[in-house]
């Protein structure tokens, strides 16, 4: 069963001074189309984003030749990651009914069986490559059944895998900015980690301090570099 990816774009990037993160410039594009990338190169279909400014995420999404990815708007998401993640699971799982979704609603068509595996990805984490989701679903199907959580040095992070079923509790715990921890905690036995750190870095962007640390990690001809200091610079704009 070929898993469906959650791209967490809701980052408001307050710390950080830069606007949304999903839009801070990345190389050759910015984050949350990076993010897609690595999703459609581990082979995971379809990718789902939710975030604010969705209009401008579909436009650099276009640009990219990615206008077939949904973006899912998300009005709150100054409320924290749980917001995003609420609205991504609500998006893949409507299936009709009664209730009417919300103007801003994007329902997604995906396999209908409670198993689907989701591959749930936050969208400021640029050391994560295909190779880390790759290895995490394989896991995954030798466990089937069990959560699939990315280790970096032994601690917890993200990606994490769940099923589609495991998404839904989830999503009714997630306040603030824990999405499916609240979960993960209530059934630590259910929880596989995955050790990632030979093959990527889990390291998230969160302030200046972890930018430039990215900046001299990645050089100074990066595209990152004239791009984030530019983000600094103009407060987003």
């Amino acid at each position: 069963m070929t898993p469906v990816a959650l791209v967490l774009a809701a980052g408001s990037g307050r710390r950080l001074g830069s606007g949304p993160k999903a839009l801070l410039p990345w190389e050759d594009t910015v984050l949350v189309v990076r993010a897609v990338r690595t999703a459609l190169a581990a082979g995971l279909s379809p990718v789902v984003t939710a975030g604010p400014r969705r209009g401008r995420i579909v436009s650099h999404l276009a640009e990219a030749g990615l206008d077939f990815i949904p973006v899912v708007a998300v009005p709150d998401a100054e409320s924290g990651m749980a917001a995003s993640f609420r609205a991504g699971i609500d998006a893949i799982s409507w299936r009709g009914g009664d209730a009417t979704p919300a103007p801003s609603f994007h329902a997604v068509r995906v396999p209908s069986d409670d198993a689907t595996p989701v591959v749930v990805m936050l969208v400021d984490q640029p050391g994560i490559g295909d190779a880390v989701l790759t290895r995490l679903c394989a896991h995954l199907d030798a466990v089937s059944g069990r959560v699939v959580r990315a280790a970096w040095a032994g601690a917890p992070g993200h990606p994490v895998v769940m099923t589609l079923a495991q998404t839904r509790e989830a999503a009714k715990l997630a306040a603030g900015d824990e999405a499916g921890r609240t979960w993960m905690r209530r059934h630590r036995h259910l929880v596989d980690l995955v050790e990632c750190s030979d093959i990527g870095l889990g390291a998230d962007i969160d302030t200046p301090a972890d930018l430039r640390e990215w900046q001299m990690r990645m050089g100074p001809d990066s595209g990152a570099e004239s791009a984030g200091a530019a983000a600094m610079r103009h407060g987003g704009r």
